[in-house]
């Protein structure tokens, strides 16, 4: 539960009006109310501050959720080409080959049997390494207790270029390993193309060629750890992917050069994963419009539910009478009576709030932009958002002022029909990405904004205000993007609160500083009132004792 602190004046220690008869307490704490009152004003103030900050995490957080529709490794990531491929694929068995489509491929059943899958070069030593005294050879063994052992550099060429490591007493097997494919990288004409390793099965140094296929070749030439070159050094190739593939009008092709397992034609990309498994039937189908458009309904859905939460905030009406309630308050309420109080002084301390106001700005803005394939020559993209016209999409925005800045699907045939008869411009209408460079920190406004597609857009924007997907899904941990930077990061961490750079979590501890120090100075004040009263109280008893000592002098004591 939320709260103020306001300062307590309860001391036991401190001489009450028993000569005066004066209420003390009542007295001191009436004389320094100006202190208090303006310590119960700044621990609201605070409090809105709070709550600001509570409800900008809010709406990062669910910003952060839409974002998964923005991340490659999300089950909801919306910006693959695949996404907006209306060609459907059924394959009988995806443990042995991988297939995707574009809208180019030809419809209809093939059948593809694998019998060689594409192979690197590969050279291991000729024989297996041992160790002296007989144990078994692992990674961490020393050169030294090799048998024959191990001294001096030891000197790789590996094709045609020189590789040498330097050796000691204490060089083990993997500290070798690391260091030839250290020199590897730091070779321009090795690098991304060899690698080493040593298989502690067989026992032997191996090295292996990136790249598949015959053309892949890789030569070694050395005489240590296990390698016995006789001076002419060791020569292997890689191997190309065999199979045969049948075509849906009946055509078989017998192909022996396919230098990859993963390569691209006529509009379908295979992945050879198995060779051997026989046939393997897959069709494509040009049917997959129902799911992109459930694809974009779901997305729209997800999109126009933060559009509304925000908008909420932005028009909601203030409760001015009702404002954060002091501690001195919250003692005479119910519990349930304070939850409700809350409530209401919670409402529309975001209306018109300035960030909130340009996000949506922004984001409402990329609705009414046109999508253009050509900025600089002024080439529109083939589909616009609207419901009127052959190039409408049948999306547009409400009119309701309560939901504006949402999309909607008005015209669901329209939609299918641009997917059917013009993939291209439709792709390119929502995941394209313009090649234009952009140099300047500003991103609306720019050649790149034209270009790029409606949900390219909407990553962009919403990055610049939440940061990258996947990182901080709680809305206050990661501290890029514009609003989350505002909510979440602290500057200032000074004594008088004043060099920070205006966010939530500094204007929160300025206050909380300023309050501090106006509770030092009620403080000081309250124990000045009372020693003024001691010496008031002081005073009274001696007058008091005075008086009686004349009284009794004169008789008069009764």
């Amino acid at each position: 539960m939320t709260s103020i602190n306001t300062y307590s004046t309860t001391n036991t220690n401190r001489i009450t009006g028993l000569a005066t008869g004066m209420d003390t307490d009542a007295m001191v704490k009436a004389m320094t109310a100006n202190y208090q009152a303006k310590i119960d004003k700044m621990g609201q103030d605070k409090q809105i501050m709070q709550w600001k900050q509570e409800f900008y995490r809010d709406i990062v957080k669910e910003i952060k959720g839409l974002q998964d529709y923005f991340d490659p490794i999300s089950d909801k990531y919306i910006m693959s080409p695949n996404k907006f491929n209306p060609m459907r694929v059924t394959n009988s068995n995806e443990d042995a080959l991988g297939i995707t489509t574009d809208s180019t491929a030809q419809k209809g059943s093939y059948k593809i049997n694998v019998t060689q899958l594409a192979k690197p070069a590969v050279i291991e030593g000729a024989t297996n390494l041992k160790k002296a005294d007989g144990t078994e050879v692992k990674l961490d063994t020393k050169l030294s207790d090799l048998d024959p052992s191990v001294s001096g550099d030891i000197t790789f060429t590996i094709n045609d270029k020189s590789v040498n490591i330097k050796t000691d007493t204490n060089t083990t097997i993997k500290d070798v390993i690391d260091g030839i494919n250290a020199e590897i990288q730091n070779n321009a004409d090795l690098k991304g193309k060899v690698t080493a390793s040593f298989d502690e099965l067989s026992k032997k140094v191996v090295f292996s060629a990136t790249a598949t296929g015959e053309d892949a070749k890789l030569s070694i030439a050395s005489s240590a750890l296990g390698f016995s070159d006789y001076g002419y050094g060791i020569t292997s190739k890689g191997q190309n992917a065999n199979f045969t593939i049948t075509y849906p009008d009946g055509r078989t092709v017998d192909v022996k050069d396919q230098k990859t397992n993963k390569f691209t034609a006529n509009g379908i990309t295979y992945d050879l994963k198995t060779a051997g498994s026989g046939d393997v039937t897959f069709s494509v189908d040009k049917n997959n419009t129902d799911e992109i458009v459930k694809n974009l309904k779901t997305f729209f859905d997800d999109y126009n539910k933060i559009i509304e939460k925000i908008e909420g905030k932005l028009t909601e009406k203030k409760q001015f009478t009702y404002k954060p309630l002091t501690d001195a308050q919250r003692k005479d309420m119910k519990e349930d009576d304070i939850k409700k109080w809350e409530e209401k002084a919670k409402q529309g301390i975001l209306k018109n709030d300035d960030y909130l106001s340009q996000l949506m700005s922004d984001l409402r803005g990329n609705i009414f932009e046109r999508v253009y394939n050509d900025k600089s020559g002024d080439k529109k993209n083939g589909l616009y958002m609207g419901v009127y016209g052959d190039e409408a999409l049948g999306l547009d925005t409400s009119r309701d002022f309560k939901e504006r800045g949402k999309i909607f699907i008005k015209d669901e045939d329209k939609l299918k029909k641009a997917i059917e008869n013009n993939i291209e411009d439709f792709t390119k209408f929502f995941i394209g990405k313009s090649a234009t460079k952009n140099d300047s920190d500003k991103y609306i406004g720019t050649d790149t904004y034209y270009e790029d597609g409606l949900l390219t857009r909407i990553d962009k924007i919403i990055r610049q205000y939440a940061g990258d997907p996947a990182m901080g899904k709680d809305g206050m941990s990661t501290l890029k993007g514009a609003l989350n930077i505002y909510a979440n990061k602290q500057y200032d961490y000074s004594i008088t609160g004043t060099v920070g750079k205006n966010t939530m979590p500094d204007k929160i501890y300025s206050k909380v500083l300023s309050i501090g120090t106006l509770e030092k100075k009620m403080t000081e004040a309250q124990a000045r009132y009372y020693q003024k009263f001691a010496r008031l109280e002081t005073a009274m008893n001696k007058l008091n004792s005075q008086m009686n000592a004349m009284y009794s002098q004169f008789g008069m004591n009764g």
